[in-house]
């Protein structure tokens, strides 16, 4: 009976156990929660903390509070939008630097899935600029130093050509054309002259010359030196039997007179040319007297009258500040572009190239310094080969925008307007993407009367570094109230004038390339002068000029840009004013010019005098020196020649005696 039940009991047990399917709810319950709590967070949370991010993100890069109203995303679509983003304006935190109501972008899956966040294709809608903030952005402390930086930038052009640049031409010339100021010009006449100076200083130095001078031409020796060699000559004595043994011995005296004759002449030469050299100096002085006059001329506000001056002078500064704000504006885009490749992928991506190109000729990759062998004795792997990198040249980057539409339209904004244009290959990564980035806009700006607005920049890549080409035109925009040369007695320039710009600059590292063309039509010129004359010279000449075209250019380095400025109106200008003005502006230099001769020219000539008397002291010594040695030197010579004559003399006696006594005579 118990053996029965524990049968029956065994039985049961064995029916309980079932084999488990693949639906587990073990596993299925936990995938759900997990997959809930996500599609929850997706669903309530993610939104707002991706706009959080971002804003923290965007604050963080710009240095300014960054506003983001509102983020859609769609994890099935594959999409995000993103709307009414605010940016504030560093310089003026009241209002936006820009402001746009949407942003909707299509991303591709099959990078998504790769971790990368390549947008197809992206929409920007309403763009609008200087837009009022409903409370004043922050702005981050650190940020004031950078701020400093850029402005440091600014400040490194505006302060290039300052005294061409100085706005003032016409009022220096209605300055002229008013008179002179004679209080003025006695006060700057009564300053000691560079030229003054420097003869004043050289009559002081002149006593000292004279002393160095004397005692180079007393250190000349060569005279003693040859009396010691023409003593050397006569203590020879001529063997009659061996006449040629004092031949011998006078032989190298002779080269010892004429290298001693000739030393005196160079060592004479250059102590001639040294005393010489400082006359030349006080002749010189007039191209110092020069320099004064000019600097004179400078103080005096007396121009100088050419067509490069008129224009520099008039559109220069305008100009100047134009390409001060594209250095501004490059070098903010610096700090946010993505730096290219690294220094060694770019050395890996040249060794690849070069490894395939010798490997298509046969040729074996050459050892790189990590291959070399190693001083220890450890022999070589076998089957060990050498490790080629290729760059990547398919994928995706980290981040890439094909391309985004921009859309904008006029709005309640003061400076909105009908915008159109897009953004394409945008990326973290442009090695990859191998197209330059480009961004292209076109519009008109109806509110501030703007009109024909388009603009090309593209931004290229190449080896780390961007270059930057910018072209803009605007067909037509309004100009009110432009100083183009203003002083006390003058102002002059465009109450109203309606205007056409076309700009191109092209800019990589610390070099740019910037030109500009204005036109200016429909002008109503300002001529402000007390001096009648000089309004009715200014206004007869801009009457025949309705049209003002301004042609400008910048190269070279940020540091010391080249400038050039031309305009017709300068030309005009300087033509009526050579007309007008330029025999009073002749007389004004000549006048200067005699205060300056005046100061100076008694001075000189009182210099050149006891430059002279020295001088022709030393000539003196000089000559009597040298009258010594060249005696002395032709004497040796002649005790030489005297011993030579001798010797053979004696021999020629004794050959005759022998003859006679063989002959009997």
């Amino acid at each position: 009976m118990t053996e029965s039940a524990a049968e029956q009991t065994e039985q049961v047990k064995i029916k309980k156990v079932k084999k488990k399917g693949p639906l587990r709810l073990e596993a299925i319950i936990p995938i759900a929660i997990i997959i809930g709590l996500s599609s929850l967070y997706f669903k309530l949370f993610f939104d707002s903390n991706l706009a959080t991010g971002l804003e923290y993100a965007g604050t963080m890069v710009h240095g300014a509070e960054v506003n983001i109203e509102d983020i859609d995303t769609s994890i099935l679509g594959a999409s995000i939008s993103i709307k009414n983003i605010q940016v504030t304006d560093k310089e003026d935190p009241k209002f936006n630097m820009f402001q746009i109501e949407e942003i909707s972008s299509k991303l591709v899956w099959d990078a998504l899935l790769r971790g990368k966040f390549v947008v197809d294709s992206s929409a920007i809608k309403n763009i609008a600029f200087k837009s009022l903030r409903k409370k004043p952005g922050k702005i981050l402390k650190s940020e004031e130093r950078g701020s400093e930086a850029i402005k440091k930038l600014e400040e490194g052009i505006l302060n290039q050509s300052k005294e061409e640049f100085q706005g003032n031409i016409l009022g220096d010339l209605a300055s002229v054309m008013g008179g002179g100021d004679t209080k003025g010009q006695l006060e700057a006449i009564k300053e000691t002259l560079v030229v003054e100076k420097t003869i004043d200083e050289m009559s002081a130095d002149l006593d000292k010359k004279e002393v160095e001078w004397k005692q180079s031409i007393d250190s000349l020796t060569q005279k003693e030196e040859l009396d010691s060699i023409r003593n050397e000559i006569k203590n020879i004595k001529v063997d009659k039997k061996k006449p040629w043994e004092a031949v011998k011995k006078v032989k190298p005296l002779v080269e010892k007179v004429k290298n001693k004759t000739e030393e005196f002449k160079k060592v004479s030469s250059e102590i001639k040319t040294m005393y010489d050299k400082y006359g030349d100096t006080i002749k010189n002085l007039d191209k110092l007297a020069e320099q004064d006059m000019q600097n004179l001329q400078n103080r005096m506000k007396i121009p100088d009258i050419d067509v490069a001056d008129f224009s520099m002078g008039l559109f220069g500064k305008l100009f100047q500040e134009k390409v001060a704000s594209i250095r501004k504006y490059t070098a903010l885009a610096e700090e946010y572009l993505p730096k290219s490749v690294t220094d060694e992928a770019k050395a890996q991506a040249q060794d690849a190239k070069k490894a395939v190109n010798d490997a298509a000729k046969g040729k074996k990759a050459p050892k790189t310094a990590a291959a070399e062998p190693s001083k220890k004795l450890i022999p070589p792997k076998r089957g060990k080969g050498e490790d080629v990198r290729f760059p990547i040249t398919t994928g995706y980057p980290l981040f890439w925008l094909k391309k985004a539409e921009v859309s904008s339209k006029s709005s309640a904004s003061e400076f909105s307007g009908d915008v159109e244009g897009s953004l394409t290959n945008f990326t973290t990564e442009p090695s990859i993407v191998g197209k330059p980035a480009h961004i292209r806009l076109a519009g008109n700006f109806p509110k501030q009367g703007i009109s024909g607005f388009s603009s090309d920049i593209f931004l290229r890549s190449e080896n780390g570094a961007y270059t930057k080409d910018i072209e803009a035109t605007v067909e037509s925009f309004p100009v009110d109230g432009m100083e183009l040369s203003k002083s006390e007695s003058l102002q002059f320039g465009f109450n109203k004038a309606s205007g056409k710009s076309k700009l191109k600059a092209i800019v990589k590292g610390d070099q740019a390339q910037v030109a500009l063309n204005n036109w200016f039509s429909n002008i109503d010129y300002q001529v402000d002068t007390k001096n009648e004359h000089v309004k009715d010279i200014l206004t007869r000449v801009v009457a025949g000029i309705p049209v003002v075209s301004v042609d400008a250019n910048a190269n070279g380095e940020w540091k010391k840009l080249n400038w050039r400025v031309s305009s017709n109106l300068g030309k005009e200008l300087s033509r009526g004013v050579k007309r007008e003005v330029k025999g009073k502006i002749d007389r004004e230099k000549e006048k200067y010019r005699k205060m300056v001769e005046d100061k100076y020219g008694p001075k000189k000539k009182k210099l050149m005098e006891k430059y002279d008397k020295i001088k022709a002291k030393m000539d003196k010594l000089l000559n009597s020196k040298k009258k010594a040695v060249d005696d002395t030197g032709k004497q040796a010579l002649d005790d030489v020649k005297g011993k030579e004559k001798g010797g053979v003399q004696d021999k020629a006696k004794e050959k005759a005696k022998d003859l006679f006594k063989k002959f009997k005579f």
